[in-house]
């Protein structure tokens, strides 16, 4: 994909000046009159009295076109609304999703940000905090987009006039896949915007300057700092426990499920995930909305010519099939579809070995599924048989060719059937 600018975040708070007068307004009842300035020192470029339309680091990686930060950032004085509970209209839709795809896109993008705040977003046919409009070229507001591959869209801090709106550019492809520009990471990014972040030079953020695919996509630790710095963490309902899901470094607590998926690795428990590579935690349904109970176990599954981010979860006696965060058409099923007798009541771990083969442990025992075959491989055998010193097994994912099982308190790692090591969970979770 050519490289593009994720966005152009605009500060409303300081250096304003007034639009040209042949400026077309967004509305003849809601005149545009102000428009920002962006300064910026970085890489030689000119301190200017316009946005600028992206900047191109020493290293030739395309940016925003605003000054980069150490971790997250904020506007130049810390622009914010003064109300938890939001609304947002969408005045202009694109052309390439339904309207009632870009709802629910939309819908994501805000719950992102709402499920670590106390904010609230509600959408409204009238003039809302967030105006919301899909256009190409020069579109009212001064700051024209470039067409495709450019800018994807930008955003305008918290404050009047133009505060807190978001602008995408209709130039581009919109999908909810990978096979364009992803609407809810971009929504989610410019609502970022909208609310007071800045840029974060964490390449794993939301607020990263450069657009890259994700799936799954979620705020990152740096993305959750940055706007609890701003609003505060979410308030919990009287007579509920405060506590956001499991804590990462609880030693009481070990996974319910493990998978690797998509290059990552995620981990779950009651109900919350987190992934190898941050420690937010973070509810399965708001990646997943159709999950609603505990994941029992996780397992990567793909066949011949599927993309490899197809991904099976189990809960009690059935399953799901996603492609990303989509559910497949007919899911969920009974485990009992893929030869599992009734006497087989949950999947306790599962996890890929080879290209063809799924084992599933279930109690003291473990089955082998063939994908290609779709079917179960001979009959069940104890897994104290094949896996020294375990009776049972909680989680487990394959990785590099070995195994890595989760026991109780302690997570075993086989190279076939030797044991190579065994250890507390801990110092694996990234916990201190």
């Amino acid at each position: 994909m050519k490289a593009v600018y994720f966005c152009l975040a605009i500060a409303l708070e300081l250096g304003f000046q007034t639009i040209p007068s042949d400026a077309l307004p967004l509305a003849k009842d809601e005149p545009v009159t102000k428009t920002p300035e962006v300064k910026q020192t970085q890489y030689q470029l000119q301190i200017t009295r316009k946005p600028v339309n992206g900047t191109v680091k020493s290293n030739g990686v395309p940016r925003c076109g605003v000054t980069d930060f150490e971790a997250f950032s904020v506007f130049p004085g810390t622009p914010k609304f003064n109300k938890n509970d939001l609304t947002y209209r969408v005045r202009q839709y694109t052309r390439d999703l339904s309207e009632a795809t870009v709802d629910e896109v939309l819908r994501r993008g805000f719950k992102h940000w709402s499920d670590v705040t106390p904010l609230s977003f509600r959408k409204t046919d009238a003039i809302a905090d967030i105006e919301i409009i899909f256009s190409s070229g020069e579109h009212g507001d001064g700051v024209p987009f470039d067409g495709s591959g450019g800018v994807l869209a930008h955003a305008f801090a918290p404050g009047p006039g133009l505060g807190g709106d978001a602008h995408f550019d209709d130039a581009e492809i919109w999908t909810t896949g990978n096979d364009g520009i992803n609407l809810e990471i971009v929504v989610t990014h410019e609502v970022g915007h909208s609310l007071g972040l800045g840029h974060s030079n964490k390449r794993d953020a939301v607020m990263f300057a450069t657009y890259f695919f994700r799936d799954p996509f979620m705020l990152s630790p740096d993305d959750v700092r940055g706007i609890q710095f701003l609003y505060g963490r979410p308030v919990a309902p009287p007579g509920t426990n405060p506590t956001q899901g499991p804590l990462p470094c609880d030693p009481d607590v070990f996974m319910d499920a493990a998978v690797r998926f998509n290059r990552n690795f995620l981990f779950f428990k009651n109900g919350f995930y987190r992934t190898a590579r941050s420690s937010s935690i973070i509810p399965v349904n708001s990646t997943w909305p159709s999950i609603t109970s505990n994941i029992d176990a996780a397992v990567e599954y793909s066949r011949r010519r599927q993309r490899r981010n197809n991904i099976l979860f189990f809960t009690g006696d059935q399953y799901w099939h996603f492609t990303g965060t989509v559910l497949n058409s007919g899911f969920p099923k009974p485990i009992s579809t893929l030869g599992f007798p009734s006497s087989v009541s949950k999947i306790d771990a599962a996890m890929r070995v080879g290209g063809r083969s799924i084992v599933f442990f279930v109690g003291n025992q473990f089955w082998r599924y063939d994908t290609l075959m779709n079917q179960m491989r001979g009959r069940p055998r104890l897994i104290n048989k094949v896996f020294a010193e375990i009776s049972t097994v909680n989680a487990a994912f394959s990785h590099n060719r070995r195994f890595y099982l989760t026991s109780g308190p302690s997570v075993f790692i086989f190279s076939g059937r030797r044991l190579v090591r065994r250890f507390e969970p801990q110092p694996w979770l990234n916990c201190e």
